[in-house]
């Protein structure tokens, strides 16, 4: 299998992303360790995070790049790092420096064609300070005293998708993306959902830190996301604290589109926490970490707010085989990984100019 073929072809499932991406490695001569995951995949198929490491262990500078923190969005992660691993290995790396990759790192969300975990947790609103009182959602609150939940136990999606409407008509545009986006901590089979405790993925970040990134002192985060923004476009995204100098790190390392959101706002009605980037920081607290989410653009944010709500409602209903089930399964997957050459080029294309932005940027401090 030649380099192009092993990141061209789409993929449609799980087994065939994994498939891909092992090849490719094997192919280049890239060890790899794989972590399987205590729940099976559809079919009773064991299931796995893979991570792999081009360059030298114990490096000081690392970076490290991430699919599939949003399990469905990972198919494209996947096509991402298999484009990026066959470049990076033809090109070379800085001296002192590694590259490290988590291969879905959500494997239940990705397998099951799902953004959240096989608890109903977002991944990128869990790693919070548990040690302190957790944040509130009071848009969410409101939404749950309304009756939302409720109605993610009726034979069908609409009645969940009219109290969202009549949500958002009564308190607004900002209210309802708070209630959808930002994340909560309350109530589990709610939108968003944060966690009460770490979840398996923790877990499986704080070995692969163990096993590849440490005794790293500087680590460049590359997230991988789709379905926010123009279509194909991939936008940085900077959840750094307004004032932390890590922004303006970032802003020299990187080129436009970028966005820091809770400096820059740019319309964002609600605040953001728990994501990767904090998770990263946990596991290695002794390094310098300077994080970066990179977004590809699919289709309508509306209609990204209704498969959420759907979403929500086909996990209530706890039965896979169910028709309607698999129908938001598969719009799901077609809306985070779009069936686009054109697409899937650029988010390739992309990926491989921002990674080698952070390895200038990483050799440079």
């Amino acid at each position: 299998m030649t380099a192009t073929t092993a990141g061209d072809t789409f993929v449609h499932d799980y087994s065939s992303a994994r498939a891909r991406f092992l090849r490719q490695c094997e192919r280049l001569h890239i060890p790899v360790s794989s972590y399987r995951h205590p729940q099976p995949g559809p079919g009773g198929d064991a299931i796995y995070s893979d991570a792999a490491r081009i360059g030298p262990g114990g490096a000081a500078r690392t970076l490290l790049v991430v699919s599939g923190n949003h399990g469905v969005e990972g198919y494209a992660g996947s096509h991402a790092q298999v484009a990026l691993i066959d470049e990076l290995a033809r090109d070379g790396l800085p001296a002192g420096t590694s590259v490290v990759f988590i291969h879905m790192f959500n494997p239940w969300g990705a397998a099951w064609r799902r953004r959240h975990t096989h608890e109903n947790v977002d991944l990128n609103r869990s790693f919070v300070d548990r040690t302190t009182a957790l944040p509130v959602n009071a848009e969410h609150d409101a939404l749950v005293a309304a009756g939302f939940l409720d109605c993610l136990r009726a034979p069908t999606p609409g009645r969940a998708l009219d109290a969202m409407t009549k949500f958002r008509r009564e308190h607004g545009d900002d209210a309802y993306a708070q209630a959808v986006f930002q994340g909560q901590y309350d109530s589990a089979a709610g939108l968003g959902y944060g966690g009460s405790a770490a979840s398996w993925s923790h877990g499986l970040l704080r070995q692969v830190a163990r096993d590849m990134l440490e005794p790293a002192s500087l680590v460049a985060l590359v997230d991988l996301h789709t379905g926010l923004g123009p279509f194909g476009l991939g936008t940085l995204i900077c959840t750094e604290t307004p004032g932390s100098p890590d922004i303006a790190t970032l802003r020299a390392w990187y080129d436009e589109p970028f966005v820091a959101l809770l400096e820059d706002r740019k319309g964002l009605p609600y605040e953001l926490q728990g994501d990767l980037a904090q998770g990263v920081r946990q596991v290695m607290p002794a390094a310098r970490v300077v994080p970066i989410s990179l977004e590809f653009g699919t289709y309508e944010a509306d209609r990204f707010a209704e498969l959420m709500v759907k979403d929500a409602w086909a996990q209530a209903r706890g039965n896979p085989d169910d028709p309607e089930v698999e129908a938001i399964r598969c719009d799901l997957m077609h809306f985070f990984y779009p069936q686009s050459a054109l697409w899937r080029d650029m988010v390739a294309q992309r990926t491989k100019s921002v990674a080698k932005m952070a390895l200038a940027g990483l050799a440079a401090l």
